[in-house]
């Protein structure tokens, strides 16, 4: 049964005001089969139905290395961008024997225009007896708006090498996008025949629907009845908050149908090391506490509990904090944007005898935006020394604290 699909146009009326109507011409082929084989297109809208929005060219050199083995069977995908949006994935696929060892090939993408380009994600699908690829560099020309970008790469795209990655995010000018970390749950339902083998993929769209991730393989996923896979997904773009994911699968495979749950993330926001002094005793076991507080409109963090921690003398315990986020129609938490941090509140909760504890310091990195800041102690919070407390709160120093505060000490009280 052929499955492509020629479309006139679509048209989009506001039920609010009937008499406003958006179209969007097409006059093209949706099929893999016919015309150009895409069946995927973008389509630039009109108040006039008498318009044809004029679309960009883009053209795409893709370097393939000259090592051995650096060509590929598979077929390769790539999605470029900008700062007014993205092209979505394409297959790069000209009718001649593309990626081979040396090679230069060259693709025309049509897309409506994305304005200055920012990144392009590039990869494949692992398919064929050669599938591993050395990718040296991607040039992409904007015709329309007369530039040119590179993207170096010089990294193989094979799960049996390098980093076993097959698709990354490149930066223009740079090598690969790294730092920005979203981890990502996906749980499939309890119920007869849930899983698949087929390829999954998801998109995670930033706030407003301005910003996504583009198409990511969720490589080494089992997808089993009732299993959670979770995976670190790296991306070259910070999305918080994330406003709604897009989740699908190739649909090929001779079990391909898939029950899926739910999706759930976690956003590494903060990196948060805590120095227990090298002193007789200083060490704790009871459960600490902070707060972080922000510039940004008076906010805090809430109360995060450090949990895991040993706080045992001269040691550093390390935290990655993450707030969850259940993307579901019931409920989004997300932590707020607390802009420069200028204290941290930190205390403990005494529950035995041997509670009190000698903090040195808290350094924390911002993995989002690498901001570092320092939170000097160097005191006991402890009821039977020093000042008898047990909460400091500690200013904030680092490049982006223009004025450092005075440290103030709390009294806490415990019914």
């Amino acid at each position: 049964m052929n499955a492509g699909w020629y479309l006139d146009r679509v048209i989009i009326t506001d039920m609010n005001r009937p008499h406003l109507r958006f179209y969007f011409p097409c006059n093209n082929w949706l099929s893999k089969e016919d015309g150009d084989g895409l069946y995927v297109r973008d389509l630039l809208g009109s108040l006039n139905p008498m318009d044809v929005p004029k679309m960009n060219k883009y053209i795409a050199r893709v370097f393939t290395g000259s090592a051995n083995g650096s060509g590929t069977d598979a077929d390769v995908f790539l999605n470029i961008f900008g700062e007014n949006g993205d092209t979505g994935e394409r297959k790069l696929d000209n009718d001649k024997d593309n990626f081979e060892k040396g090679a230069e090939d060259k693709f025309t993408i049509d897309a409506p225009n994305l304005g200055k380009i920012r990144k392009i994600t590039i990869g494949h699908n692992n398919k064929g007896g050669s599938a591993g690829w050395f990718l040296e560099k991607v040039i992409i020309e904007d015709i329309g708006n007369k530039a040119i970008y590179e993207f170096p790469c010089s990294r193989w795209f094979a799960i049996d090498e390098d980093d076993g990655k097959i698709q990354r995010d490149l930066l223009v000018g740079g090598s690969e996008a790294t730092g920005i970390v979203y981890n990502v749950s996906i749980m499939t339902g309890d119920i007869r025949g849930a899983g698949t083998n087929s390829k999954v993929h998801i998109i995670l769209h930033g706030s407003k629907g301005l910003k996504n991730s583009g198409k990511l393989f969720l490589e080494g996923g089992e997808f089993e009845r009732a299993r959670i896979d979770i995976f670190n997904i790296e991306i070259a773009a910070l999305l918080s908050p994330l406003s709604r994911v897009t989740i699908g699968h190739d649909g090929r495979g001779v079990s391909s149908g898939w029950y899926c749950e739910k999706v759930s993330h976690w956003g590494i926001v903060y990196n948060v090391s805590i120095m227990t002094g090298d002193i007789r005793g200083a060490g704790t076991n009871s459960k600490v506490h902070i707060i972080l507080h922000g510039s940004k409109g008076l906010k805090n963090s809430g109360k995060l509990f450090l949990e895991g921690g040993e706080f045992e003398r001269a040691r550093i315990d390390i935290f990655n904090i993450e707030i969850a986020a259940l993307l579901s129609p019931l409920s989004r938490i997300e932590l707020p944007d607390l802009g420069v941090l200028y204290k941290l509140r930190i205390w403990h909760e005494k529950r035995n005898a041997f509670s009190g504890w000698h903090l040195n310091k808290v350094t924390l990195l911002k993995t989002l935006t690498k901001e570092k800041y320092t939170f000097k102690c160097g005191r006991w919070l402890d009821m039977n020394e020093d000042d008898n407390e047990i909460l400091r709160e500690l200013p904030a120093e680092g490049p982006l604290v223009a004025n450092v505060l005075p440290g103030e000490t709390y009294v806490m009280q415990f019914l």
